[in-house]
């Protein structure tokens, strides 16, 4: 959905437009939570990210887990 609409205040005001009857009736019916639950959870431009934002971006390369979880010190 974010990929078609862009982002939650689009998918919002776009509910209607949502193809899967069931998801689109539970946004319809969560609009106010959800606005709720973004604004709390919402992030900022004021902290400072230890990366530039180019190196997040997938490069087609296949990943294993196990890998993965080596990198980020959790095996």
């Amino acid at each position: 959905m974010l990929n078609q609409f862009g982002n939650l205040e689009n998918i919002l005001e776009n509910a209607e437009q949502i193809e899967k009857p069931s998801i689109r009736k539970s946004i319809m019916e969560s609009k106010d939570r959800l606005q709720k639950n973004y604004q709390i959870i919402k992030l900022t431009d004021r902290a400072e990210i230890p990366f530039m934002l180019e190196e997040l971006k997938c490069n087609g390369e296949r990943l294993k887990t196990n890998d993965v979880l080596v990198d980020i010190g959790l095996k």
